[in-house]
């Protein structure tokens, strides 16, 4: 290539990249706020209250509107998909979670992009894993978090759980080994108690 035809494949490289940005939809946040049961301050409610525990794996995310058929304003949720890794606790009349259902995501508008976000409880990330506990919106028929932040622990890649919420059993928690707090829950969901 010559050095004119070089510039002009940059100044043309350069103008779709700028056509390119100002396409982009502008992102205005919005605060969700969710008013969830009481936090649970020990494993044995948090497990007595779930309908579900799975040590999961989110694998996608998709937005999803629950509102009522006429309503004018959105009901803005996501809903993670769920690479299940080991189910602790489960109603036998219930499905295996394959996803959970979180109020907030992105609404699309002609004015941009509503970023709904729950203070305190960050988005799940594909690729993490998490331990869940869960309860079954029978209305809906999918599962939701029993509390929000505090019923969703991060497991970090050297099996350590990082809790998402600021509850007493979050803190707790905190640095516990992943594989030691799965076998005290099944211990609780099958009714054995330390003496």
């Amino acid at each position: 290539m010559i050095p004119t035809q070089v510039g002009a494949l940059m100044l043309l490289v350069a103008l779709l990249a700028a056509v390119g940005v100002s396409q982009q939809k502008s992102v205005t946040e919005l605060a969700v706020i969710v008013e969830y049961v009481e936090k649970p301050a020990t494993l044995e409610r948090a497990t007595a209250r779930a309908h579900a525990i799975v040590r999961a794996r989110v694998v996608g995310s998709q937005f999803k509107d629950l509102r009522e058929p006429g309503a004018p304003v959105p009901d803005v949720n996501t809903a993670y998909a769920l690479n299940v890794v080991e189910v602790l606790k489960r109603d036998p009349h219930l499905p295996v979670p394959t996803e959970v259902v979180r109020p907030g995501g992105d609404l699309e508008t002609d004015q941009g992009i509503r970023r709904y976000v729950e203070e305190g409880f960050p988005a799940f990330q594909p690729g993490h894993e998490y331990l869940l506990f869960l309860y079954w919106n029978e209305n809906l028929a999918t599962y939701h978090m029993i509390s929000g932040a505090d019923s969703a622990y991060r497991i970090t890649p050297d099996n350590r759980l990082h809790g998402m919420g600021r509850g007493l059993l979050a803190q707790r928690s905190r640095g516990q080994d992943a594989r030691e707090v799965a076998n005290r829950i099944r211990e609780i969901a099958a009714g054995r108690r330390d003496k």
